[in-house]
Order: structure tokens, then sequence, then C-alpha cells
């Protein structure tokens, strides 16, 4: 059901580079799944992540949900993508992805519903993208989400953007293809 609506939303072109889009795009997608759809979470959270070490990411305090929202968004108003090179391009819109996914708005379905936003944000840029990459790639895709915010100072462990932006330098090349990005993916953490 959720994976229809990805559907519907990503072939629907309205878009509106705003909060309230992602708070829409969370409640068409599970409106009648999760009783809290569309609703920023009242409570802090931590989930454990297989891809690191069932550990978890640091996630933004329920307090400051709007507020960080508010910088990502206004960080991102300003930057002009014109005469960026495409490794660049892709690099930014990692951080972008990454910094709203961290603060991790919703009790759940964070990540698809951020995924909707991006196809959307991106085809509003100009891109041609549908959602086969991000469904192919969508374990990677987390994974490098988690990747790009987790932070162990006992392992020396600092977050990293490279998987996420090889992700996006893949979309961005390839738009049409769906490649499979497992492979990238293999550096044991712990």
């Amino acid at each position: 059901m959720v994976s229809q609506r990805i559907v519907e939303l990503v072939n629907n072109d309205d878009f509106s580079f705003n909060i309230d889009t992602i708070k829409n795009i969370h409640i068409y997608l599970f409106h009648d799944i999760y009783d809290f759809a569309g609703q920023f979470r009242l409570c802090n959270l931590t989930k454990k992540e297989p891809i690191i070490n069932n550990e978890t990411v640091i996630y933004a305090d329920y307090h400051e949900i709007k507020n960080l929202l508010f910088y990502d968004f206004n960080v991102e108003k300003e930057k002009d993508y014109k005469n960026l090179l495409l490794d660049k391009k892709a690099k930014s819109f990692a951080k972008f992805t990454s910094d709203i996914w961290q603060t991790h708005p919703f009790r759940d379905g964070n990540t698809r519903a951020i995924a909707v936003f991006m196809i959307k944000y991106l085809n509003s840029l100009g891109y041609t993208i549908n959602n086969d990459n991000f469904k192919a790639n969508f374990a990677y895709f987390r994974n490098a989400l988690v990747l790009s915010n987790y932070y162990n100072r006992q392992n020396d462990i600092m977050p990293n953007l490279e998987y996420l932006t090889v992700f996006y330098n893949n979309l961005l090349c390839n738009s049409n293809d769906v490649v499979d990005l497992g492979h990238v993916m293999k550096k044991k953490l712990f």
C-alpha cells in the first residue's frame, strides 16, 4: 500500500520546497497506518542499527525538530546549483538529506518520506528522477543515512557522507538506470 502511494506521489508534479511538504508526504503515505501520520514526534527515540553494530544514531531532540528543519531548509534555499560540478551537487544533496533525516521528525517512516521529498525536490530542480534507484537500493540508502550521522568517539568513528554521496552521484548521472550499490558498502566499522 505504501509502495503504491510512493509511486502516486512521485508521479504527481505538485511540489513546494517547505517543511509542510514533508509533513504532507508523511500523511499521504501513512494516514491509515500510523495515528501520528504527519505529526512531528513528541518524544526522543533511539533505534538499533545493524550497520553500526546495533548502536543508534543520535537523533534530534524532539523539542528542536521545527527549529532544525527550519535551519536546514533555509541553508538549502541559499544554494545555487547552476554552476556546481556534479560531484559537488551530489555531496550537497547528500548533506541536506542527511541533515533532515538526522532530525528524524516522525516516530516512524522518516526514510520513505524523505526519499519521496528528495525525488520531488530534485525533479523540481530539473532532474528526471523516479523511485527506481531508491527502491532497488533502499537498504544501501538507509545504511548510508545512518553512516552519515553516526559518531562513536570510543572507536574513533566520525559521520561519513561518502556512501550517500555515491548514491546521489549515481542518481544524478544515471537517473533512469538502477544500479546495485550494495557492493560499495563493505567496510567493517568495528
